[in-house]
């Protein structure tokens, strides 16, 4: 079965593309290392234990840099709006 709301037409009326595209940017202008663990964590779903693992440190590292990313994220968001 094909899902209803994954056409191009109804991603293009809800503004999907343009979303994608101002998210990609955000996610590029913060600290690689807080892109890496907000894009595998939020973006991908993927667990705080296999990152940690994945990449040598605690699941407290991974927590922090999510954390920091998303708020570095708000924040980049909060100046666009501003602006």
């Amino acid at each position: 079965a094909t899902c209803p709301i994954c056409s191009a037409a109804v991603q293009e009326l809800a503004g999907l593309p343009d979303l994608r595209d101002r998210i990609r940017d955000a996610i590029a202008g913060i600290h690689p290392q807080q892109a890496y663990a907000v894009t595998q964590r939020v973006v991908l779903e993927r667990d705080y234990e296999d990152l940690a693992q994945e990449l040598g440190v605690s699941q407290d590292v991974v927590r922090a840099r999510v954390s920091r990313g998303l708020r570095a994220l708000a924040a980049t968001d909060r100046l666009a709006a501003a602006a």
